[in-house]
């Protein structure tokens, strides 16, 4: 990411309440216990399967109390895709 990477973007949505659950997609794994300390939900390192993405995402969804709207619209290979490219 130009500018602001993917650990300052997490830091600033947690600073302004944002209580998402945050995956983080990387191949740099020395970041993990930085991303654990964000509050992430998981931490996946590249190269990663689909199926791995896809149960991870699926147990992120799961786990919000409140309900996604339109959930059955969450297209999750079309999302692991664009991670991974």
């Amino acid at each position: 990411m130009d500018g602001i990477d993917g650990m300052q973007t997490a830091r600033e949505l947690r600073k302004r309440g944002c209580s998402s659950a945050i995956i983080f997609v990387t191949a740099f794994e020395d970041r993990v216990f930085d991303a654990f300390d964000i509050g992430a939900f998981n931490f996946l390192v590249k190269p990663l399967s689909a199926e791995k993405f896809s149960e991870v995402l699926q147990k992120a969804i799961e786990s919000r109390s409140e309900p996604i709207a339109n959930s059955t619209s969450v297209q999750i290979q079309s999302l692991y895709s664009d991670f991974v490219s």
